[in-house]
């Protein structure tokens, strides 16, 4: 808590500031003291209030974030799973984009920076009791958390800059909404003919079935 604590340098910058204004009648190398001092203060400042926001952010979506990665970590053993299973082209195609889809979802809750609101990747929706449930409509319909950051998870995964991109590097001077659902692409990549993989979709276990399941079989709790 000492170490984000900001009103002893707001308190600080406030003197010098005070003294300041009466430059005039100040030798010039109190001055430039001063002035250094103040400049010096007000980075701290600055990285004082960065930290101490990146903490509640962290204390805020800490619970979220944790079950999250649970259930994106079983749906990625699933994922691997259909991988090994799959013997057809096509099947091998499709296990493999679930997948990757599975491993960024992962990485999502993961890596999503820590200052930032931190959007769920799976939608939820109140039932006729004012219950928040999962809306199984929205993740049928591909809806995974916020679409742009979740890009740009999956290029961080390709890059191996995960750690920049949690710790707010590769985010600080760009924002992202917050409330917005988005639907993840479809399968990309393959050589295979694209109406066959459709008709083959029906044929694989989708990611929305192994999300489902995660639901009813879960075996990670919080203090694991």
């Amino acid at each position: 808590p000492h170490k984000y604590a900001v009103n002893p340098l707001k308190e600080r910058i406030r003197d010098i500031r005070r003294a300041l204004s009466h430059k005039q009648n100040m030798p010039a190398d109190r001055r430039l003291e001063l002035e250094r001092e103040l400049s010096t203060k007000q980075f701290d400042l600055e990285i004082a209030q960065s930290d101490r926001h990146k903490q509640e952010m962290v204390g805020r979506y800490h619970m979220v974030r944790f079950f999250e990665k649970q259930k994106a970590s079983r749906s990625l053993k699933r994922a691997g799973k259909l991988v090994d299973a799959a013997t057809a082209p096509s099947d091998i195609a499709i296990a493999r984009q679930e997948y990757h889809v599975a491993e960024i979802d992962l990485n999502y809750a993961t890596y999503f920076p820590l200052d930032l609101p931190y959007v769920s990747l799976y939608p939820k929706k109140k039932d006729n009791d004012g219950k928040v449930v999962q809306d199984n409509e929205l993740m049928k319909q591909g809806v995974r958390g916020d679409q742009e950051m979740w890009h740009m998870v999956e290029e961080c995964t390709a890059n191996n800059t995960l750690e920049n991109l949690r710790s707010g590097i590769l985010t600080k001077d760009r924002s992202f909404p917050t409330t917005t659902l988005k639907k993840m692409p479809s399968n990309k990549g393959s050589n295979d003919n694209s109406a066959g993989l459709q008709g083959d979709v029906k044929k694989q276990k989708s990611m929305d079935e192994i999300t489902a399941a995660d639901d009813e079989d879960s075996d990670g709790g919080f203090f694991e």
